[in-house]
């Protein structure tokens, strides 16, 4: 597991668009993601799409992350949004 200081300097380089940086950062805290929106959603291929999601919407407002704050705790915060706007979604669909 990466350390603060060296999160904060992949974030800082992904922030300057550096794609190299930011796949260092989905590798090290995709596994966390993926955990997290298994256990909201109970279901693997959700939590997969999820995933994959959570770390767009990372990537398109990176520029507004506050590195006063631990990464993990705003991904968290992302893929938990991210699960509850899925599974209100997922409720007011049709049933097949």
């Amino acid at each position: 597991m990466m350390n603060q200081e060296k999160i904060q300097e992949l974030v800082s380089r992904s922030q300057q668009d550096d794609k190299r940086a930011f796949a260092l950062l989905v590798s090290e805290f995709q596994p966390l993601v993926f955990r997290l929106a298994f256990r909201l959603l109970c279901d693997e291929e959700e939590a997969r799409d999820i995933t994959q999601e959570t770390f767009v919407k990372v990537w398109l407002s990176l520029k507004t992350y506050n590195q006063e704050n631990r990464l993990s705790t705003w991904l968290y915060k992302i893929t938990c949004n991210t699960c509850y706007d899925r599974l209100r979604s997922l409720r007011h669909s049709p049933l097949d």
